[in-house]
């Protein structure tokens, strides 16, 4: 299903009919009592002590782009830096928002980065342009060059990682890859456990109970967190050597409230996609949050072939996630920063770029890319991804 609309429609009102999506399951502390229907009497209105804004009934991204930033084309931007929401056309009451700043001085389109937190990126810096330390500030002035900090496929990439909170545990946790191996009955499916005694309605929300069967070795606790995985398809992975892979992606987190005999009931408290019956659990992989140091030149050569983009769309957009033919066994790290080449029908590369993609998931022999910049509407099978930048993390 293609995400991006000309213009969102649907309203917080949705709530109010019991439509539960992806991005309204994510919130922990949703309520009825939470929700306030009355509605803000200026664009100051409705703000928290942080800026943030929390949903009102009958609001749209396109309305509050209207209301906080003068146009409501720019409903995208309000999306971009909210990556709680999966689908735009639908937000609930009760859903805080980031508004990212914006000036209307500063001309159309430009946000302000007047007043940034300390040590975060303003929408407009280059990439060469973040830097931990004064002098490896000063040492990249002396190396970097006027096109790639400007207008070349780099500019801006600083405020892209920042407003999608990449490397944060929760987007993180929401990418999809590659399974490989064998689970504990012999299918190439991840985890050890598949929900089961399913409802009618095959369609589960945020605190729901769901029943699930262990097998294999698993073994749980009351209060163990464990992650909802969703099988998209099975695919054949590799040129040489092809084997079966299974494309997955994680689509919620639950807490478990019971175990016995190898039978297992757990809470869902947080959505970010649609669960269904027969999705497998697995105990849920904690992550610090990563912040970023500095993004340096990358000091090898990783050429790398485009497998797959996860969610099958007409077109690849902003933020999609693609699967490439190399992981950690290639020397891909987290964080390598890809710049995507279309391959036509003879093989040949065109030297025109039509995406520029983070790394954020690694397997041994794939990794999973986000796309921080799109150049052309294309992307497909086969198209080469080279590694140009290396981001570094502080400890």
């Amino acid at each position: 299903m293609n995400r991006r609309r000309s213009r969102p429609f649907f309203s917080a009102a949705a709530m109010a009919a019991g439509i539960c999506a992806a991005a309204a399951c994510a919130q922990d502390s949703w309520s009825d009592q939470s929700i306030d229907t009355a509605a803000p009497a200026d664009a100051s209105a409705g703000r928290t002590a942080d800026g943030s804004y929390i949903v009102k009934r009958w609001d749209t991204l396109w309305d509050l782009a209207q209301k906080f930033m003068s146009d409501p084309w720019k409903w995208r931007t309000i999306w971009q830096a909210n990556p709680q929401i999966n689908n735009p056309d639908l937000i609930f009451p009760g859903d805080k928002l980031v508004i990212p700043p914006f000036d209307p001085s500063a001309g159309a389109g430009q946000s302000s980065s007047a007043g940034a937190p300390p040590g975060r990126f303003a929408a407009g810096q280059g990439l060469l342009d973040i830097h931990s330390t004064a002098e490896e500030a000063a040492a990249a002035e002396s190396q970097k060059t006027a096109p790639e900090t400007t207008a070349g496929p780099y500019a801006g990439i600083g405020g892209a990682l920042d407003y999608r909170g990449f490397f944060s545990p929760e987007f993180m946790a929401k990418i999809g890859y590659l399974v490989f191996d064998k689970d504990g009955r012999g299918v190439i499916h991840p985890g050890n456990g598949v929900i089961e005694k399913c409802k009618k309605t095959d369609v589960y929300h945020q605190f729901d109970s769901l029943d699930i069967t262990l097998y294999g070795t698993a073994s749980y606790a009351p209060g163990d967190s464990i992650d909802i995985i969703h099988s998209d398809r099975f695919v054949k992975f590799g040129v040489k050597t092809p084997v079966t892979a299974n494309l997955v992606r994680p689509v919620a987190r639950a807490r478990v409230t019971y175990v016995s005999n190898g039978e297992m009931r757990a809470r869902i408290v947080k959505a970010w996609d649609v669960i269904g019956c027969r999705d497998r659990v697995a105990a849920t992989k904690s992550a610090a949050p990563l912040d970023i140091d500095t993004i340096i030149d990358a000091s090898n050569e990783i050429i790398a072939t485009v497998f797959a983009r996860v969610e099958e769309t007409e077109s690849p957009y902003l933020y999609q996630t693609v699967i490439i033919e190399s992981g950690a066994a290639d020397g891909v790290l987290l964080g390598d920063l890809f710049l995507v080449y279309p391959v036509d029908k003879k093989t040949a590369v065109d030297e025109h770029p039509s995406a520029l993609a983070c790394a954020v998931n690694l397997g041994e022999r794939s990794s999973t890319l986000v796309i921080v910049k799109m150049f052309a509407s294309r992307i497909a099978p086969g198209d080469q991804a080279k590694l140009i930048k290396r981001i570094r993390f502080k400890r």
